[in-house]
Formats: C-alpha cells, structure tokens, sequence
C-alpha cells in the first residue's frame, strides 16, 4: 500500500459525500416517478407506484417522503430478490391500519396502524391493495 493513511480518509471522505448526493439524486427521482399520475381517494393524494429501479432503503425513504403531506395515502413496491417489498403508509391526518391492508392483500409483514412493511410474491398486491381502500374508512 503506497498511499498515505491521511490521502486514504480524503479519498473516503470525498466517496462518502459522493454517495450521499447521488442518493439525494436517486430520492429526487423517486418522488418524481410516484407523483407521476397520482391518483385521489376522497379529494386525498394516493401514490401507488412500483419502483422497479429502487432499493428497499430507497422505498422507505420515498413513503416517508410522500406522507409528510397528512392527508396523503403511500402505497409502494420495489424488486427484493424473487419478492417485491411492500411499503404501505399514511399520513396522519387519515385513518384506517397499513398492517392489515397489507396483510389482507396477501402480504406477509408488519408494522404500526399508519407505516407497515412486508414483501409478497405475487405482483398484484397492489391492485388488491386499491380494491380494498373503496372500502376503508379513511
């Protein structure tokens, strides 16, 4: 090893601040992709989105982001592995449980009554996941 300890924690602490941008990037664009087409429930923003590009981490990060407005409804997936994650949340000014509209969609996880996490191999989960909310108290 030829390089010096100080140049090595330069050359990480730059990767670092590299990484944390394009993360920033990689949130910027999957916000823009969920608000694409948003649909309404009862004059409420309802975001259902596959992201097929992002990470479970990135997932997370996007229905936090999208539930900061309180009336809005978050219903998301990305690839994990032969599954896809689940991401069902809402904010707080609607009512009506995440965990069991996840897991009446077929979906195995869990959560609180307004963020639950699970992951489901059948990819229709989030068109279930619509046929329900007609019927839901929000």
């Amino acid at each position: 090893l030829s390089a010096a300890p100080e140049a090595l924690t330069r050359e990480r602490e730059k990767a670092m601040e590299e990484k944390k941008a394009l993360n920033a990037q990689l949130l910027d664009a999957a916000l823009q992709f969920s608000c694409q087409n948003a649909r309404h429930l009862a004059d409420r923003p309802l975001y259902v989105r596959h992201l097929s590009f992002a990470t479970p981490a990135l997932l997370l990060q996007t229905a936090k982001a999208l539930i900061r407005d309180p009336r809005a409804m978050a219903l998301l997936s990305c690839p994990a592995g032969a599954l896809q994650m689940l991401v069902f949340a809402r904010g707080g000014a609607l009512r009506g449980d995440m965990t069991t509209l996840l897991r009446a969609c077929g979906a195995q996880g869990g959560g609180r009554p307004d963020f639950a996490q699970g992951s489901a191999a059948d990819s229709s989960v989030l068109e279930r996941a619509l046929e329900l909310l007609q019927g839901m108290e929000l």
